[in-house]
C-alpha cells in the first residue's frame, strides 16, 4: 500500500514490482494451462476466470464463447454476479479489435477483450470492478490482453484435443461394434497394431496378439506374405484366405488398402457360410438346368408333333401328347419348387424355423460361444450393463464334442444373452456361466451335459408368465415397453430341442432371471 509520504521513485519502484509480479503471474499460468493439457475446455475456462479476477482485481468475470453452430455467444465460464452483462456490452466489444475498458454511469467499470486466431474469433473474456473502486483502465488493458493471448491458444489446443478425442471414440465404436474385421498391421515387421474384436474372432487370436508379429500360417501360407503380395502395383487387393479352426477349414476374405508409408489397413469378413450358401445355390442351379431339360425337349416334341399332324392323328393319340406334356409340366414344376427351396435355404433361417436336418457333431463348441460372447460385450457396454463370463477349464488332455450346427449354438447363446443385455437397466449386470456335468470320470469316451446359464438383475418375468414366455410371438409384460418381436426365445426353445437339450427359467419380477441350458455332449 502507498502512503502520503511515498516519493515518485518509491511509487516507480512499486508499480515496477507489481509488473513483475503480474508478468510473474501470467507466466506461472501459462505453465499452468499447459500442465493441465488434458483439461475439457469449461475448465480451461474456469481456470482462466479465476485468474482474471486476481490479476485485475474485479468482483466478477467470463468467458463468452462461440457457438460453432450457430455463432450465438454463451457463457463457458463466470464467476460472480453478471447482472451488468448485456448483450449490447458484448456487441460492442465484438467489433472492436483491441481491449476495451469502459466506466459506466454507476460509477463501475468493466474491460473486456476478444479471443482472437489469425483466422477466427473464439470469443470474449470480460471482467467487471463494483461501484467505490478505482475504475479499470489502461494497466488493466494489458493485463487482459495478455492474458488473452495465453487464453486463446489453450483454448485452440483444448477444442482440438476434445474434437480428436471425439473422433477417436467414434472411431474406436465403430472398429468394436463392426461385423467384420479390422486390422492394422505394421508394414516391415508385420506386427498387428490394432485389431477390432471381430478381427480378433475372425483369426481366432487373443488380445495378447496385439503388438506382436502377425503370425498366422493357414493352408494358403502365411497370412503376412499374402498381404504383402496383394499390395500394389499387384493385381490383386482382395483374396480369400483358408484359415484351420480346430478341425474345420474356414475362408476369411481379406480386403488389403494401405493407409500410410507404414501400415496396412485390413478387412476380415468370415465368408464360410456365403461360400458353402453360394455353392449349394449354383449346385442347385445346375441340377435343376439339367433335369429342367429333358421334359422341355419331351413337351416340345410332343406338342410339335400335335400341331404338325393334329387332323392326322387319332384322338387317342392327341389325349396321349397331352397328357405326356402335363406329365412333364408337373415333373418341371417339382424340379422349380426344390431350386426355390434350395436357393433360399441357409442354416440360419434353418435354426430360426426349425429345419429338421441332422446337425454335425461340432468340436470345439465353447470356443463359438465365446465369440458371442466377445461379439455382445460392446452391446452390453452401451447399455451400461457389466457383462461377466468365465468359460470352464476341461480336465486335462480332454477335448468336448456337441452334435450341433454353430449356427444352433450361436443362435441359443446370442439370443439369451442379448435378451438378459436389453432387459436389465443400466447398471446392472449379466453372469455366463459354462460347466460340463460329467456321467463319468474315466478316461474313456464318457456321455455328459454342457450346462450353460445367463444370470441377469433385469425386470423379471411374473411367475404366471413363465409357461407362455417359450411361445412364438409372446412377450413378457414387464418387457412390453422395449423393442422386440417375442421370437427369440422360441427360437432357442427349438434349436435346444433339437438338439436333445433342455432349457428351464428362474425369475423374479424386479430381481431377475435365470436360464439354464443342457446339452448333450462328449468328452474325450
Amino acid at each position: 500500500m502507498i502512503t502520503l509520504n511515498t516519493t515518485p521513485a518509491e511509487h516507480l519502484l512499486f508499480l515496477e514490482q507489481r509488473r513483475t509480479e503480474e508478468l510473474a503471474y501470467l507466466y506461472q499460468l501459462a505453465l499452468d494451462l499447459m500442465a493441465h493439457s488434458d483439461s475439457s475446455v469449461n475448465a480451461t475456462c474456469d481456470l482462466v476466470i479465476g485468474s482474471a479476477q486476481l490479476l485485475l482485481n474485479s468482483q466478477s468475470a467470463a468467458i463468452l464463447l462461440v457457438d460453432l453452430a450457430t455463432g450465438a455467444l454463451n457463457i463457458a465460464a463466470q464467476r460472480g454476479n453478471l447482472l451488468w452483462l448485456t448483450v449490447e456490452i458484448a456487441d460492442s466489444l465484438l467489433q472492436r479489435n483491441r481491449a476495451l475498458a469502459v466506466r459506466t454511469e454507476d460509477g463501475a467499470s468493466y474491460v473486456g477483450v476478444r479471443l482472437d486466431t489469425d483466422s477466427d474469433c473464439l470469443g470474449l473474456l470480460i471482467a467487471q470492478r463494483d461501484v467505490g473502486r478505482t475504475p479499470l483502465g489502461d494497466d488493466e488493458i494489458q493485463l487482459i490482453t495478455l492474458l488473452a493471448g495465453v487464453t486463446t491458444t489453450t483454448l485452440l489446443n483444448a477444442r482440438l484435443r476434445e474434437s480428436l478425442t471425439e473422433r477417436l471414440d467414434m472411431l474406436q465404436t465403430i472398429m468394436e461394434t463392426s461385423s467384420g474385421g479390422l486390422l492394422l498391421v505394421e508394414l516391415g515387421s508385420g506386427r498387428l497394431y490394432m485389431a477390432n474384436p471381430a478381427a480378433l474372432q475372425a483369426l481366432h487370436l487373443s488380445n495378447d496378439a496385439l503388438g506382436r508379429p502377425l503370425g498366422i500360417d493357414g493352408p494358403g501360407g502365411l497370412l503376412y506374405e499374402r498381404l504383402i503380395e496383394a499390395l500394389p502395383p499387384a493385381p490383386v487387393s482382395t483374396f480369400d484366405y483358408p484359415l484351420i479352426v480346430g478341425s474345420r477349414t474356414r475362408t476369411i476374405r481379406v480386403h488389403v488398402l494401405p493407409v500410410s508409408a507404414d501400415k496396412l489397413l485390413v478387412q476380415l469378413n468370415d465368408v464360410t457360410l456365403l461360400l458353402a450358401v453360394e455353392g449349394r445355390r449354383e449346385a442347385a442351379v445346375a441340377t435343376a438346368s439339367h433335369d429342367l431339360k429333358t421334359p422341355l425337349a419331351v413337351i416340345n416334341l410332343g406338342l410339335s408333333n400335335l400341331l404338325a399332324y393334329y387332323e392326322e392323328t387319332p384322338d387317342a393319340e392327341r389325349r396321349l401328347l397331352i397328357e405326356e406334356a402335363l406329365e412333364q409340366v408337373g415333373a418341371m414344376r417339382g424340379s422349380i419348387r426344390s431350386l426355390l427351396h434350395q436357393a433360399q435355404y441357409t442354416p440360419t433361417t434353418q435354426a430360426a424355423t426349425g429345419g429338421d436336418e441332422q446337425a454335425a457333431p461340432l468340436d470345439d463348441p465353447l470356443f463359438y460361444m465365446e465369440q458371442v460372447v466377445n461379439e455382445l460385450f460392446a452391446f452390453a457396454r452401451h447399455q451400461g450393463v457389466q457383462l461377466s463370463w468365465q468359460p470352464p477349464t476341461l480336465p486335462p488332455r480332454r477335448t468336448l464334442h456337441i452334435s450341433s450346427s454353430d449356427v444352433d449354438l450361436k443362435t441359443i447363446a446370442r439370443n439369451l444373452i442379448s435378451n438378459a443385455v436389453k432387459y436389465t437397466p443400466a447398471g446392472g449386470q449379466v453372469q455366463i456361466g459354462v460347466h460340463i456335468e460329467s456321467s463319468a470320470n474315466s478316461s474313456e469316451n464318457s456321455n455328459s451335459m454342457l450346462i450353460f446359464t445367463v444370470r441377469d438383475s433385469g425386470v423379471g418375468i411374473p411367475q404366471d408368465e413363465l409357461g407362455a414366455i417359450f411361445r412364438r410371438g409372446y412377450r413378457a409384460s414387464t418387457g412390453n415397453l422395449l423393442e422386440g418381436s417375442g421370437l427369440g426365445l422360441s427360437f432357442v426353445k427349438n434349436a435346444v430341442e433339437r438338439l436333445g437339450g433342455t432349457i428351464q427359467v428362474e425369475s423374479e419380477v424386479g430381481v431377475g432371471s435365470l436360464f439354464t441350458v443342457a446339452l448333450p455332449c462328449v468328452l474325450n
